[in-house]
This record gives C-alpha cells, sequence and structure tokens, in this order.
C-alpha cells in the first residue's frame, strides 16, 4: 500500500512539471485594468466631531492597491484620533476643521490607475435648520435623451431628511427668491435607485422635464429649499433638402 502511494505521489509530481506554466500559475488570461465598483461621492460636509469614512472599493485583475493622500501629501495626525484604514477606506472617529481638505484614492495595478478626489469640509457644530452650500444644486442646460444629475451637500447638526421636488410649470420666484421656503410641485424620486437622498438623476430627459428643481432638508429645528432650474434643448436636426 505505501508502495502504490509513493508511486501516485511520484506520477502527479511529474504531471505537474510538464504542464505549461500559465496552467499552474495564477490565469493571467483575464487581466482588468482598475475600475471603481459604483459613482462615488466628491463632496461631504459634516459637524465637528463626527465619524467620517472616504472608501473607494474597486475591482482589477491583478487586484489594486489603494494609496491615500490629503492636498497631495501624506495624511497627517490632526486630531485626538489618528486616521485608521481599512482595505479601500481611511476612517476619521471624531473630525474637527483641521481634517478639512481633498483627499485622494489612488487605485493601481500592473495595468494602470484611477483616482477620486473628496472634498472634505469639517463645520462647527451648531443648533439650527440644515445648511445647504451655496450654489447647489445650480441651474444646468441638457439636451433631450441626456442624464443630468443635480446635488444637494447639507450640513446639519441634526440628521436631516432629505427630498426633491420639481416645481409646477406655472411656479415663479417670489420675493423670498430661491430659498423660499415652501414649493408648489410634487416629490420627485432620482431615476438612479444607487443615489444618496441628495443627489437626483434625472435620466432621458424630455422637453417636459424642463424647469424648476428644489432640494428640500429638514430637521426639527427647521427647513432649508435650495432651487436650481434646468433647460432642455432640442438636438439640432440633421436635415437635408
Amino acid at each position: 500500500m505505501i508502495r502504490l502511494f509513493l508511486l501516485f505521489l511520484a506520477i502527479n509530481h511529474a504531471l505537474t512539471m510538464a504542464l505549461p506554466i500559465d496552467e499552474i500559475s495564477e490565469d493571467t488570461s483575464e487581466k482588468r485594468a482598475p475600475k471603481f465598483k459604483r459613482k462615488l461621492t466628491d463632496i461631504m460636509i459634516k459637524p465637528a466631531g463626527n465619524f467620517v469614512r472616504l472608501k473607494c472599493p474597486a475591482d482589477g485583475n491583478p487586484m489594486p492597491n489603494v494609496t491615500w493622500s490629503k492636498n497631495n501629501g501624506p495624511i497627517l495626525e490632526t486630531s485626538y484620533f489618528a486616521p485608521r484604514y481599512g482595505r479601500w477606506s481611511v476612517l476619521f472617529d471624531e473630525v474637527t476643521r483641521a481634517d478639512s481638505g481633498n483627499y485622494t484614492c489612488l487605485v493601481c495595478n500592473e495595468l494602470g490607475c484611477i483616482s477620486n478626489t473628496f472634498v472634505l469640509t469639517v463645520v462647527e457644530r451648531y443648533p439650527s435648520k440644515p445648511y445647504i452650500k451655496d450654489g447647489y444644486p445650480g441651474n444646468m442646460t441638457a439636451m433631450v435623451n441626456d442624464t443630468i444629475r443635480f446635488s444637494c451637500p447639507t450640513t446639519s447638526d441634526l440628521k436631516p431628511y432629505l427630498y426633491w421636488v420639481k416645481a409646477y410649470d406655472n411656479f415663479t420666484i417670489t420675493d423670498e427668491g430661491l430659498n423660499q421656503p415652501t414649493i408648489p410641485g410634487s416629490e420627485i424620486k432620482s431615476d438612479n435607485p444607487a443615489d444618496e437622498p441628495d443627489t437626483l438623476t434625472v435620466a432621458n430627459v424630455t422637453l417636459e422635464d424642463q424647469g424648476w428643481y428644489a432640494c428640500v432638508a429638514m430637521n426639527t429645528l427647521g427647513t432649508t429649499t435650495a432651487m436650481g432650474y434646468l433647460t432642455v434643448l432640442e438636438k439640432a436636426c440633421k436635415c437635408t433638402d
């Protein structure tokens, strides 16, 4: 019995040595450059003392590595809590204003590199209604069948509830301007189910999609509204006589 076992081992070793290298090593026929697994957030506004996680999940073959930097340099310890690193992420337990900055993840393998920059703004905590960053959601222009994305970065010491409203066609701006508290219209959902509440995607826009869009952010201390106008243009006709 022992002789048969030794004979089996010898034959198996011989067959293994006879195989081509690419059959006994890692499969390299499907090498892929790095690619992010999902759309990443660009802008983050957090009150001081909050937990923050920046994450760049990616795929590729060989499996890529991720390197983090802040403002094109190393991430330095700026608070009582040193940053912690996960497989694809960097974590801050209690951010301070000194943690504000541009954080870039660089994801690379032998076939190339991709990167994404997060703009993190840390503001002092204050008990008030939500604050929507100036200039958002902003006005946009699109051609018929284009896809557009409105963003509404919000800061609130209390977790806000966000939703979007498409104003009625006869809506006009009042003396309160673009931040008037109530907007006559209907609530609208994003066409991209993966969007966070502060993002609205309108896919394959039509002329009927033109109009005012409002981001409404509310907590127990009040409501803040910001608006943007979508202009939709028909594509030029490539006609011949």
